[in-house]
């Protein structure tokens, strides 16, 4: 032991395992740096030179984020991340960090957009870039038909080759052109019950509302067969067929004659409505429109 009381085995454990700088150690036991300094050569303790310059950096990174909390509170980021839902980068041009220095904010404080306010956000950006939802969806149509017509050479040869694809699929699968036709896989479905969230939403329409009804149902005509939502029905006889369409599935923003849809049923399901049955689609994003013409089909 030295005249002034610091042990190697202590030493050993600021200088060598926790890597303190000397100046550090030298304020924990009190002594001028040089001490420290001395002591390390008599001891002759080593340390990698990577590992400190390391812990260096990983130091100054911490002191600098603790310094950044200090400037971005958990009130002000709630504010104006998810209350105001700005974005990602305009925060960071904002408070001028990195996108690392502020994803480790939010991270901090645990404040994540819900999946609604990010896809808002989203397509918010995307609406402004172009001027409106209106110019945005007009964009995108027209690029999804410049990029078919350059692959396919024409829209009607895209929809031949989609629906020849999507046929050899379901007779890889199902054995049949159409899985509805494939009575154990109907069974499967039925028996299984599982229904979109747009399609819980006009169920319970049709629950609160005391309509007569059943889903998942099922028509078949010669080599046609398709599985309607829901089924309406007016003293106990079969009024009006019912689909709930998604925007994404039945693709309806592709083109402006509704062509493009992403389900192969969509092109022949009007061929399967009995006569003196209505049928009405249901599209996402437009259900009280549909709730109100059903009433005035089923008041007709």
């Amino acid at each position: 032991m030295n005249s002034y009381q610091i042990s190697e085995k202590e030493l050993k454990k600021y200088y060598v395992e926790d890597l303190l700088p000397t100046q550090d150690i030298a304020n924990i036991f009190k002594v001028k740096n040089w001490v420290i300094v001395k002591l390390v050569k008599e001891y002759n303790l080593t340390r990698d030179a990577n590992n400190v310059r390391g812990k260096s950096v990983a130091r100054t990174c911490n002191n600098n984020f603790e310094q950044l909390l200090k400037t971005i509170t958990y009130d002000k980021l709630y504010k104006e991340y998810i209350i105001e839902n700005k974005s990602h980068k305009s925060l960071e041009q904002l408070y001028n960090i990195t996108s690392y220095m502020l994803d480790r904010v939010i991270n901090h404080y645990d404040l994540h957009k819900s999946k609604s306010q990010a896809s808002s956000l989203s397509f918010n950006t995307k609406y402004k870039k172009y001027g409106n939802k209106k110019a945005y969806d007009k964009y995108m149509s027209d690029k999804q038909k410049e990029t078919i017509l350059s692959k396919y050479g024409s829209l009607n040869n895209y929809y031949i080759k989609r629906s020849n694809k999507a046929v050899q699929t379901f007779r890889s699968n199902w054995g049949e052109d159409h899985p509805m036709k494939n009575k154990s896989h109907r069974e499967a479905v039925k028996n299984n019950g599982f229904k979109s969230s747009l399609e819980k939403r006009f169920e319970q329409f049709l629950y609160n509302n005391n309509f007569e009804y059943k889903n998942h149902y099922v028509i078949k005509k010669d080599s046609l067969i398709h599985e309607f939502d829901f089924a309406v029905f007016k003293d106990d006889k079969l009024a009006i067929l019912i689909d709930c369409d998604g925007i994404y599935y039945h693709h309806y923003n592709a083109d402006e004659n509704g062509q493009t849809n992403c389900a192969p049923g969509d092109e022949y399901r009007m061929l399967l409505v009995p006569e003196k049955v209505k049928f009405l689609v249901c599209l996402e994003k437009n259900e009280e429109e549909a709730y109100k013409e059903l009433f005035k089909l089923y008041n007709s």
